[in-house]
């Protein structure tokens, strides 16, 4: 192995660029780029899983980063992740140990595998810092394998940092007792790639997608809703850019609608070809059904482009504060012709809206601010100093009160619109897990013990789903079977396998909303009411005559609402609409 000096700073990660993967783990050098370190204060150590029979040679190549060492893990692929992080950790040789030791700071990138299999290495006292932006995190929470080794690695860590709120609320879940170092903190973005386009008005006719052709991302459903708009304009066009395994059907849809003359695959493209594309488009159509962070949408909207995106956990987080803007639409997560009519209804709506640059340039300067690559390295040097990565700032406590996980929902635009803008937030909370998910900005004040439901009406509300919940499960695990079928009966069988999903979801949620609402009726309502006015004003430690206004979501309880409207002298506001979400909205699943 050729002699190599330790960095200041240790990065180990799963994924990395390679002569042959340019974009593999291009994500990790921007993260890396973003933190402004001086030459040689970085070395990288790339575990990259290889077919088992693979040259396992460890190679150490000098780029602008600083050294790159290229470790070979031989395993078979779609392996257990636990199979996977042990695999890592065993590839990691005695050098690569004490290299690893010698480090000031280690960042793991994403908790399995590379995470985990650095933090069995570390020395006691080391400092570590886990990067967590995967998408199958949920899963490795939900497996009784994985979970503990989560949660021991986030016990390690001395901060926990994600892309996504959705992946920090889930950490916060799994890990309660660390909540206070997980911190969602979004991407780093360089604007200087993204040069600010000049705006084009009238109809908002090129379409563009960027972005993996899946069907996860939504690439059959932007088919589907552009063959609805050109049907009504002419001029329409469609670029796509990118690639993967649903390109073909993607294609096909398109094919069917007669727009292949239409339609332009450009396949995967560099950044730079990415920002010439965007410049000549007029609104950027981005239909994922889930997204942790959403990196597409906000370069376009540095870009000048407009946008129309589905609303995920990713979106909502990046999105929400440009909705007023009149050049960024949220469509609601929805299934069939209903879903594409809002996507046509929202291109075409913003097609109508502003025609100067201003507004462009305004929402460039706040995405600068909020992630531009020179602020989101001054937050990454202070996690590396051992600081927190927001300043604490002195000023104005807002209240909140979200009494359900429907009006937390609704209320987390809000919230974090709020933390953007430097003010405390002090949240009251009818359940008491909605209090650990949430920012550790937030200070929080637990309301649940006021409205728990009797034992027998727990059970009732169980009776009372069961029927029609357990059907409509059998019904969509049945049509999904038959959905591998080939032929017209597979096709059917897919068709009511979505179909199903969706009356299933929207069960579950209404009938959520009914015990809700049962549990903040009436007395109890009145009762959890006065609980709430009582601990926010003995948290905020002011008189009743200098209670500030407690923000509420549109849904909360009418008995709450009134009874709270009564006792706080301060007032009570509803949230601004541009940043709720719609109440009867099933969200993003997680």
């Amino acid at each position: 192995m050729p002699n190599s000096q330790p960095g200041r700073i240790v990065v180990v990660t799963p994924w990395y660029p390679t002569p042959a993967k340019p974009y593999q783990g291009s994500f990790v050098r921007q993260w890396i780029t973003a933190g402004g370190h001086s030459p040689g204060e970085v070395t990288v150590i790339h575990l990259a899983n290889v077919p088992p029979g693979t040259d396992c040679q460890v190679t150490c190549s000098h780029e602008a980063v600083g050294p790159v060492w290229r470790v070979p893990v031989p395993i078979e692929e779609n392996r257990p992740r636990a199979e996977v992080a042990r695999a890592q950790a065993a590839a990691l040789t005695p050098d690569l140990i004490d290299l690893i030791r010698q480090a000031e700071v280690v960042v793991g990138h994403v908790i399995m595998p590379s995470g985990w299999a650095v933090s069995g290495v570390l020395a006691p006292d080391q400092r570590f810092v886990l990067v967590e932006h995967a998408s199958y995190l949920q899963r490795l929470i939900e497996n009784e394998v994985t979970r503990p080794m989560v949660q021991a690695i986030v016990a390690r860590a001395e901060a926990v940092l994600t892309a996504g709120e959705g992946a920090a609320t889930m950490l916060r879940l799994a890990a309660p007792a660390h909540r206070g170092q997980i911190w969602a903190v979004g991407n780093p973005l360089d604007l200087a790639a993204w040069p600010l386009a000049p705006h084009r008005s009238g109809p908002l006719d090129h379409w563009l997608f960027v972005g993996n052709l899946l069907a996860t991302k939504g690439v059959l459903r932007l088919a589907g809703a552009f063959a609805r708009y050109a049907r009504h304009h002419p001029a329409a066009s469609l670029t796509v850019v990118g690639d993967g395994v649903d390109r073909a059907r993607m294609a096909g849809v398109l094919r069917h609608a007669g727009l292949a003359e239409r339609t332009h695959f450009t396949g995967s493209l560099d950044q730079g070809e990415v920002a010439g594309v965007m410049a000549k488009a007029d609104v950027l159509v981005h239909l994922s059904a889930g997204e942790t962070f959403g990196l597409a949408p906000l370069e376009a909207l540095v870009s000048g482009l407009p946008v129309v995106a589905s609303r995920t956990q990713g979106t909502d987080q990046t999105m929400s504060f440009a909705l007023s803007s009149g050049r960024v639409a949220l469509v609601e997560q929805a299934h069939g012709r209903a879903f594409e009519r809002a996507v046509v209804d929202a291109v075409e709506e913003l097609g109508r809206g502003p025609t100067a640059n201003r507004a462009a340039e305004e929402l460039r300067a706040e995405v600068a601010r909020r992630y531009g690559s020179e602020g989101f390295g001054r937050l990454l040097q202070r996690v590396y100093r051992g600081e927190l990565p927001y300043p604490v700032v002195d000023g104005l406590v807002q209240p909140v009160v979200a009494l359900t996980v429907r009006e937390a929902d609704c209320l987390a635009p809000a919230i974090r619109e709020l933390l953007w803008r430097g003010q405390k937030v002090l949240l009251a909370v009818g359940q008491a897990d909605l209090a650990t998910g949430q920012d550790p900005r937030v200070m929080t004040v637990d309301l649940s013990e006021s409205a728990k439901l009797p034992e027998a009406a727990r059970w009732l509300g169980r009776l009372v789903w069961a029927g029609p919940g357990l059907t409509l499960m059998c019904l969509t695990r049945l049509a999904a079977l038959f959905g591998r079928l080939p032929g017209p009966l597979g096709q059917f069988a897919r068709r009511v396998s979505g179909r199903s999903q969706g009356w299933r979801t929207a069960w579950n949620s209404g009938h959520g909303r009914r015990l809700e609402a049962v549990r903040f009726s009436g007395r109890r309502g009145a009762n959890t009411a006065k609980m709430a006015a009582d601990r926010l004003a003995s948290a905020l430690g002011v008189d009743q005559g200098s209670l500030p206004p407690v923000m509420v979501g549109r849904g909360e309880p009418k008995a709450f609402r009134n009874a709270l409207e009564r006792l706080w002298l301060g007032g009570v506001r509803q949230i601004p609409s541009i940043l709720a979400k719609a109440p009867g909205s099933a969200g993003e699943k997680m």
